[in-house]
This record gives C-alpha cells, sequence and structure tokens, in this order.
C-alpha cells in the first residue's frame, strides 16, 4: 500500500523541497501528512468488501488533494504557474468530495441509528 505514497514522494519532493527554502521542515513534515493520507486511503481502496465509490473514492481523492497541494508547491516555490489557481482549486474541490463521499458511503453502511 506504500506504492503510491513512494510514486507522491518520488515525484513531488525533489521538485519541492529543493526549492522550499527556510520552510523546508514544515514543508517535508506537511508531505509526510499529505503521504500519510494517500496511504490510509489506499488500504480502503484495496478492501474487497466495499465496492464502488466506497472502495475507491477515499484514494482518487486523495491522489486529487495531494495533486492540487503540490500544484501550491510549485506555484509558491518553484515557479508561477498561469492560470494554476483554478486548476488548483477544481483539485481540491473534487478531492475533498471524493473524500467527504467515501467518508459518507463508509459510514453510512456502519451506521444505523436506533428509531
Amino acid at each position: 500500500m506504500l506504492f503510491p505514497v513512494l510514486i507522491y514522494f518520488a515525484v513531488t519532493v525533489p521538485i519541492t523541497l529543493s526549492a522550499s527554502g527556510e520552510l523546508v521542515i514544515p514543508v517535508a513534515v506537511y508531505m509526510s501528512i499529505i503521504g500519510l493520507m494517500i496511504w490510509r486511503a489506499a488500504v480502503i481502496a484495496v478492501d474487497e468488501s466495499a465496492s464502488g465509490i466506497k472502495r475507491w473514492a477515499a484514494l482518487i481523492g486523495a491522489v486529487l488533494f495531494a495533486f492540487s497541494d503540490t500544484l501550491i508547491g510549485i506555484n509558491k516555490f518553484v515557479t508561477p504557474l498561469p492560470g494554476g489557481s483554478y486548476a488548483i482549486i477544481l483539485l481540491y474541490w473534487g478531492g475533498q468530495a471524493l473524500i467527504a463521499a467515501a467518508a459518507v458511503a463508509r459510514t453510512s453502511q456502519s451506521f444505523t441509528p436506533n428509531t
């Protein structure tokens, strides 16, 4: 399950950390947290007891969210991205929506209110 995290780090660490200057430690900590999120979402994706949105939405959402944050890092530390704010916010919203949908779908299957 660490494969998606290793891909994330392989792509983002050389780009972002090398240009983050004095913020290298906070950026590294934040990237580690994002990596942890991707790892946990990948664990959900291999859960064969779930299907559809319950299984894949968290991983897809985590990857979109991570890509959004990576674009923020590139835009801030490496080079300005013309029109990048549109891609950043769309990826962020899409990622958050899928993460929320996965959470609601997984919670609703195990939660039955008493009436």
